[in-house]
């Protein structure tokens, strides 16, 4: 493998403007990637079709049907097209498996078939600063000097709409109450030093995330028992269990227009759509379920409060997501 190659994955659904503008924003880096895999999700609207034909106006068309890959017994579609000089592998599955299945189908192929020693997740509502490829992989580089077992490096995402903003630089979670909480949210970027050290972090971000390649590997990737949410913070609790670190970086600055993905934002409450608040309900209870039981009561305290608060405002579609949520708890 190659320690000065990246290669991307950017997961496709229903989104594919957005999966469009984060592609030309990897073909403009200073350092290009060596390849990047788009994965579409079996997107439901006319995500395929609108590719195609920007694809094209816009890039050199090699083999619509350049092979194959299977991935959790699902036979995937590979072509082959390139743009900006850069290889882009589009697959299309033909089963919506979730975001971890998505990223795992991409970055497998990478494993697989490519010699990048990097893998960047990216989701499509992210867009890169012309040097974020070179500052992460200079990152990694930096870090391994000094510690070998940091193989997985989270960036400070920005809000597209509001880049003086900070979305988050990573993730906190209380264990007690299952509650996840983005570090930094809101706060200004020019309070980003003191946030870092006044705050504790326990996971990257998944919207952009870059992994060792072998690593991937040796985790088994992302955790498909979720469908959506609690991904990354899965992965790096098993990657904790061997020792395996992860460092955040804010040597480039990443562009998130969040919840453009999956068509939400936690800016508030209301602004979590039904599909969102459904499986961040079961990802929760799944996560403590697997990872911590013995705080299980108390999060079942708390889901039993979502669910009476839900009645209380007559948000009955949210309050039946709640109580199917449980159905988690009971399966194998």
């Amino acid at each position: 493998m190659n320690d000065l190659d990246v290669s991307a994955v950017i997961l496709n659904y229903n989104s594919i403007t957005d999966t469009i503008n984060c592609l030309v924003s990897l073909s403009q880096q200073t350092l290009k990637a060596r390849e990047i895999v788009v994965v579409d999700n079996k997107s439901t609207d006319s995500s395929i079709n609108i590719l195609w034909e920007w694809v094209k106006n816009n890039a050199v068309i090699i083999n619509e049907e350049y092979g194959s890959i299977k991935h959790s017994n699902v036979d995937c579609k590979v072509s082959l097209f390139v743009f900006e000089t850069i290889d882009i592998y589009f697959i299309k599955s033909p089963v919506n498996g979730g975001y971890a299945f998505g990223n795992n189908l991409g970055a497998n192929y990478i494993c697989k078939y490519g010699e990048s020693k990097l893998i960047l997740l990216a989701n499509p509502d992210v867009l890169f600063s012309t040097d974020s490829i070179e500052k992460l992989r200079n990152e990694y580089i930096s870090v391994q000097k000094k510690d070998k077992q940091v193989k997985i490096i989270g960036v400070q995402l920005v809000y597209l709409d509001d880049p003086e903003k900070i979305q988050a630089i990573g993730g906190s979670f209380n264990k007690l109450w299952g509650v996840c909480k983005h570090v930094g949210r809101q706060q200004n970027v020019s309070d980003l030093d003191f946030i870092k050290e006044s705050v504790r972090v326990d996971y990257p971000i998944g919207a952009c995330l870059l992994i060792e390649s072998e690593c991937f590997i040796e985790l088994g990737g992302l955790n498909e028992a979720y469908f959506l949410y609690y991904e990354e913070l899965d992965l790096i609790t098993r990657a904790a269990k061997k020792k395996i670190k992860f460092k955040i970086t804010n040597s480039t600055t990443i562009y998130h227009k969040e919840g453009g993905s999956i068509g939400s934002s936690s800016k508030s409450f209301d602004a979590v759509s039904s599909i969102s608040d459904k499986y961040l309900l079961q990802s929760r209870l799944l996560f403590i379920k697997r990872y911590y039981p013995q705080y299980l009561f108390t999060n079942l305290m708390v889901h039993i409060f979502y669910i009476l608060k839900r009645l209380w405002v007559r948000d009955f579609v949210k309050t039946w997501n709640a109580i199917r949520a449980l159905k988690v708890l009971v399966k194998s």
